[in-house]
């Protein structure tokens, strides 16, 4: 069960899963071929799965929205209580999934031009994002539950077709681009596949569990 999954990420998500052989049902706002709605998920709990992911939230570099109070709350309410949704189903699901994956970001830790980060680095605490990564993170858990957890803190997401490129790229198109600041500060990054390939790894690994940096070896 894949909340999130008709994006640029759930996309190469449900294709690499359904060329591994997995059936991938999406939860989105309208029910369909193949999918539920976020309605009909709180209203008659969790479909029988054997793994529930979540990828929803709002598009931060939507181009049409002004960054104010309105959408930072969207922002945050698109990915806490979608997370939180999933996380009540999971708990209240007489046969509940054996893996809950949630993909967050790399923002929960504080950027720096030196600092080597490990998934156990500390962060969380110091502004928007990394609150935003905080909360997000305390509504998947569930105390107590069989299921296991594993949280995927991502980088930001490349490649053709969508994702951040997409956005990065009108101003050169309208010969505006050029480098942002001084052009030496770190920008962690991970290709679209990759991030699927973590995913279906944490799906099919029984031994995971826990928290996963999703980035490239050099950003």
């Amino acid at each position: 069960l894949l909340g999130g999954g008709t994006g640029f990420v759930g996309s190469a998500l449900t294709q690499l899963l359904r060329g591994r052989g997995h059936e991938v049902t999406h939860v989105s706002r309208r029910a369909g071929r193949d999918r539920i709605s976020w309605e009909e998920l709180s209203r008659s709990g969790l479909p029988l799965c054997d793994a529930v992911v979540n990828l929803a939230g709002e598009n931060v570099l939507n181009p049409f929205r002004r960054w104010n109070d309105t959408f930072c709350k969207e922002i945050i309410s698109s990915r806490v209580e979608t997370t939180k949704t999933l996380a009540k189903a999971i708990s209240d699901a007489e046969q509940p999934p054996r893996a809950w994956v949630l993909v967050t970001g790399v923002g929960y830790y504080r950027p720096s031009p030196t600092a080597e980060y490990t998934e156990d680095s500390p962060g969380g605490d110091f502004d928007f994002f990394s609150c935003l990564v905080s909360s997000w993170e305390a509504a998947a858990v569930i105390p107590g539950s069989p299921t296991r957890g594993i949280v995927v803190r991502s980088g930001v997401v490349l490649g053709r077709g969508g994702g951040a490129i997409s956005q990065m790229l009108w101003p050169f198109r309208l010969g505006l681009g050029g480098p942002l600041g001084s052009g030496l500060q770190p920008f962690p990054w991970i290709h679209v596949r990759d991030l699927a390939g973590i995913i279906s790894h944490a799906l099919e690994s029984e031994c995971l569990r826990g928290v996963l940096n999703g980035v490239s070896p050099a950003a």
